[in-house]
């Protein structure tokens, strides 16, 4: 799941997103920025948030490796667009 959706699905399980901050230990701004796309979000913080809104952490994880490969790099595009096939043969429980 997109990381701006799990933030979503989250915060809406908390409460807030400001509450879902407060328990992720980071700064609202900086998980807006997450949100965004404007700050990068650590495996980890994906890993709690994935808990938090009841999906896969294993995708979760995935997910994040794929959003820190530079797809500008031929070698590491090739390791997303791999990885993303992955991800795309095991689509996720309903």
């Amino acid at each position: 799941m997109p990381l701006h959706l799990s933030i979503d699905k989250a915060a809406n399980i908390v409460g807030s997103q400001t509450k879902l901050a407060q328990m992720l230990d980071i700064y609202p701004t900086h998980l807006s920025n997450m949100k965004a796309g404007t700050r990068p979000c650590t495996i980890n913080t994906r890993v709690r948030i994935a808990e938090i809104a009841g999906d896969d952490p294993q995708r979760a994880i995935i997910e994040g490796l794929i959003a820190q490969l530079d797809k500008d790099d031929q070698r590491q595009a090739g390791a997303a667009a791999m990885l993303q096939s992955m991800l795309d043969a095991f689509p996720p429980e309903s």
